[in-house]
């Protein structure tokens, strides 16, 4: 897959499709999220916390009148947890309707890639080898909400 800057706006191949995400960073990997399901990134802040709540939800924020859970990922993937720094933020997404807060160690950039054909993706895969940076683990935010849910 070819990486392409998020200036670009024009996709030349037939049923090619632009897919940006935002890439973020849990323990030294790199996650990304449909930039469509961001709704906003935010600097940590204090936490209410909320009793019978599964140890890997910190607790809620109140985000301009709106009460929003907020997850810490590391707890919830089973990683060290370690104390918030000036690059940890919280990424705020709509999941199927429900708004969530994500504890991210940091945020990096807005990625933009064009997504091809099944059979597009095989021809090219087939005659070239990969010009992709560093691997990216994307995560449909639908397998995260599933991930989270246990």
């Amino acid at each position: 897959m070819k990486w392409i800057s998020a200036q670009s706006s024009k996709l030349t191949a037939t049923n090619a499709q632009l897919l940006q995400l935002v890439s973020f960073t849990v323990a030294a990997e790199e996650y990304g999220l449909d930039i469509l399901r961001v709704q906003e990134i935010i600097r940590t802040q204090q936490l209410t916390r909320v009793p019978n709540l599964p140890d890997y939800v910190e607790g809620v924020i109140n985000l301009r009148g709106k009460v929003i859970p907020v997850v810490a990922l590391r707890r919830r993937l089973g990683l060290e947890t370690i104390a918030s720094d000036k690059n940890t933020r919280i990424v705020v997404v709509d999941i199927h309707g429900q708004t969530l807060g994500f504890i991210v160690d940091a945020v990096s950039e807005v990625l933009a890639s064009v997504l091809k054909p099944w059979n597009q993706l095989r021809a090219s895969a087939l005659s070239s080898a990969s010009t992709s940076p560093a691997s990216v683990n994307w995560t449909p935010a639908s397998s995260l909400c599933s991930t989270l849910n246990g």
